[in-house]
């Protein structure tokens, strides 16, 4: 979770929440993973830098399952977008 965090925070994205999930294993993955529900705020740009930037994590492997997009007016000319991560871990991570 820091990880995505620093990543987010380097490229000007603004967590407004962040709800780690219970960790589950998925049947037929070596792998738990914790699904982490994210609310952020930010421009298109700044969205596309920390998607692409997900893959390239250095600690950690992340994917991303759910994702929605809203244009909120009071925010403008930024958008709000959840996302759910899922972060593979590795054995004895999350315990």
């Amino acid at each position: 979770i820091n990880e995505i965090m620093k990543v987010g925070a380097d490229l000007n994205i603004n967590f407004l929440s962040t709800s780690p999930e219970e960790i589950q294993s998925p049947q037929g993955s070596p792998h738990p993973v914790l699904p982490i529900r994210l609310a952020i705020q930010s421009t298109y740009q700044e969205l596309g830098g920390f998607l692409g930037a997900l893959e390239k994590l250095n600690k950690s492997i992340a994917t991303v399952r759910e994702f929605s997009i809203e244009r909120k007016q009071e925010i403008l000319p930024k958008i709000y977008t959840e996302l759910t991560v899922d972060v593979y871990l590795k054995e004895g991570d999350g315990e």
